[in-house]
């Protein structure tokens, strides 16, 4: 079985990505209403009250992953 890689940096930043499509859209306002949100949702994501959630990540073109890494050492005796 192939071990696929848990090196996880190279993920895209969410905030990262927000502010940029913030700022291609002129203005918070401008981004919430082309987007669909609610200003108030797209404030609160921006200042980290809120995770970004489905509807923001949708608009970003992300989905949100989880996964899991080794801890080395490895310590755990079985």
């Amino acid at each position: 079985m192939a071990r696929e890689s848990l090196d996880n940096t190279e993920a895209p930043d969410p905030l990262r990505e927000l502010e940029e499509a913030i700022r291609r859209a002129g203005s918070a306002r401008a981004f919430a209403e082309a987007a669909g949100l609610s200003q108030a949702y797209v404030s609160d994501v921006r200042l980290g009250r809120r995770a970004p959630g489905a509807a923001v990540l949708q608009v970003l073109g992300l989905e949100r992953r989880v996964s899991y890494a080794p801890v080395a050492p490895h310590t755990t005796t079985l």
